[in-house]
């Protein structure tokens, strides 16, 4: 956990005008401060997954997702979200950065996807996925598969993720390939919309539900 706070608080001070983002102590939601807005970030979890962690200070939040049976400190799949409540309106392609300069201080290769951009319900996307040959701290292979939505209030990064034996070479990349195109299906079906906003509407049956620039299922 304290490697992904580290990992977080790195791309908040990467990113340009985001200095005032915070890098304390994890806290509640509801005690930092974090304004409301009527964005809803709409996705669904795989059966059997559950919330193993949830974080937040006036800057962001970060939610952590894992199947049952597995830890956010031990984990074989992950998925992570993360609002960025500096950032709403910003260049989506600003964080694919930042997450590739993340990358660097804990990959020893690293490799990428062409990056594939969208405008989703009136919303900027990117959806890029990595390839980290090997952890150094963890002394394992990392795929993850990353889509980033610019909301007009907040910027939200979707993170969903595998640990695999070291992968050596482009070759290695190219055999896990397919472990991947789910994921991209799964990244495909998660949007965002606005509950005031025709522009960026919501489904007609959903309401006031969800979480306020959160996740709901």
């Amino acid at each position: 956990m304290l490697r992904l706070m580290m990992c977080l608080a790195a791309l908040l001070a990467w990113l340009p005008n985001a200095n005032a983002a915070g890098t304390g102590k994890a806290k509640a939601a509801e005690e930092a401060g974090i304004p409301a807005t009527s964005e809803r970030l709409l996705m669904g979890l795989p059966d059997g997954w559950k919330l193993g962690f949830k974080g937040a200070n006036k800057g962001y939040i970060l939610l952590e997702y894992i199947p049952a049976g597995e830890t956010v400190q031990n984990w074989t799949s992950l998925i992570a979200v993360q609002a960025f409540y500096k950032l709403g309106g910003k260049d989506p392609k600003l964080m694919i950065n930042a997450v590739a300069q993340a990358a660097k201080k804990y990959c020893s290769k690293v490799y990428y996807t062409h990056p594939l951009h969208e405008v989703e319900n009136g919303y900027s996307t990117e959806v890029i996925t990595q390839f980290c040959a090997n952890n150094t701290k963890t002394g394992k292979g990392e795929i993850a598969s990353y889509k980033i939505i610019a909301g007009k209030d907040r910027m939200y990064l979707i993170r969903k993720a595998w640990r695999v034996p070291p992968m050596a070479g482009k070759q290695a990349v190219r055999d896990n390939i397919e472990r991947v195109r789910p994921d991209m299906r799964y990244l495909a079906r998660i949007r965002l919309c606005d509950l005031h906003d025709a522009g960026h509407a919501c489904p007609a049956d959903m309401g006031d539900k969800g979480v306020k620039g959160g996740a709901r299922k």
